[in-house]
């Protein structure tokens, strides 16, 4: 299971109540320990770019934003996210949940979970996840590979 699990806001972000409310319900869809849940503020430019903070609300499993967009720089600002009902200033419960168990995998059945680069038209992030003890035989490999899509992350800072 996760470990950890930190909210990072700016100084008066309007969707960090909700982003934690919705974090609080994805845990109690997943079966295991709870993470440590920490609430960070982001202070200021200088500390968004010390963290590599892509705006708020983040959300880092285990250190790792799975909602990062690809190829942005830090940014100070506010952040929106695709969600399945459309763009909102939170990542939804279903994409909580499942950024959560992405990163458990290797906990729960010692997979290793690669962050694939975003892929085009959409740029949502895929992550490849593969049996450590996989056969160097590429047919083997592509047999035990599974490529997760945690669907329309987000889109950006704005």
């Amino acid at each position: 299971m996760a470990r950890t699990i930190t909210i990072l806001h700016t100084p008066g972000c309007p969707n960090a109540a909700l982003a934690g409310q919705r974090l609080a319900e994805a845990l109690t869809r997943i079966a295991g320990p709870a993470p440590q849940v920490t609430v960070e503020e982001v202070a200021d430019p200088d500390e968004a770019a010390r963290r590599g903070f892509h705006g708020s609300p983040a959300l880092p499993v285990d250190r790792v934003d799975a909602f990062a967009p690809s190829r942005s720089l830090p940014a100070f600002a506010c952040r929106t996210y695709r969600t399945e009902a459309g763009v909102d200033g939170a990542p939804s419960v279903d994409q909580l949940v499942a950024a959560v168990l992405v990163r458990s995998l290797p906990d729960i059945y010692g997979l290793r979970v690669e962050q694939l680069a975003a892929l085009p038209p959409t740029g949502d992030t895929y992550y490849r996840v593969r049996d450590q003890w996989v056969s160097p035989s590429p047919a083997a490999q592509a047999a035990r590979t599974l490529y997760v899509n945690l669907p329309a992350l987000t889109d950006g800072a704005s």
